[in-house]
């Protein structure tokens, strides 16, 4: 089992590289003291093992983007999956300060090994388009990108 003495982790997602298991995973340092202040500092983790149960923690995945991205106040939930041309792409949520983490969308990060990921040029990479989805609530959430993100690059629209 994984567990972290320093941090707090939620939602997690696998992927076999044919060597290795790796889990990612958020995170957020026990330091916030209140543990509903998680999500609004959550990192994206990563460990490693060759057994499913004994981990070691690697350096983190992915981090909050820059000022004024997408993702610049927080990176959420997100799916890796391994491409044709053998990169990995790590689909993942985030959201921006501009507009307090209200509006959720979706990014890219690719990898050639799942260590090193390298952001998208294009961020975000989706968003909710309005025609089909509602807007009524104080935020809009918008995430868990496995299915629409896969689609949307397999169909050349990213």
């Amino acid at each position: 089992m994984l567990r972290l003495a320093d941090s707090w982790i939620w939602d997690f997602w696998l992927a076999d590289d044919g060597l290795r298991y790796h889990v990612f995973y958020l995170k957020a340092s026990r330091a916030l003291g209140d543990p509903d202040r998680r999500h609004w500092h959550a990192t994206i983790g990563h460990a490693i093992s060759d057994d499913l149960c004994s981990w070691t923690e690697v350096v983190d995945a992915l981090a909050v983007g820059t000022s004024r991205a997408f993702d610049d106040m927080s990176t959420w939930t997100g799916s890796v999956v391994r491409g044709d041309s053998g990169l990995w792409d790590m689909f993942y949520t985030g959201v921006s300060r501009s507009e307090a983490g209200s509006k959720q969308r979706i990014g890219l990060a690719t990898s050639p090994d799942l260590h090193a990921w390298t952001k998208h040029d294009q961020q975000p990479l989706l968003e909710s388009d309005p025609r089909w989805y509602e807007r009524e609530w104080p935020d809009e959430a918008w995430r868990d990108p496995w299915s629409s993100a896969t689609r949307a690059r397999n169909a050349g629209t990213c």
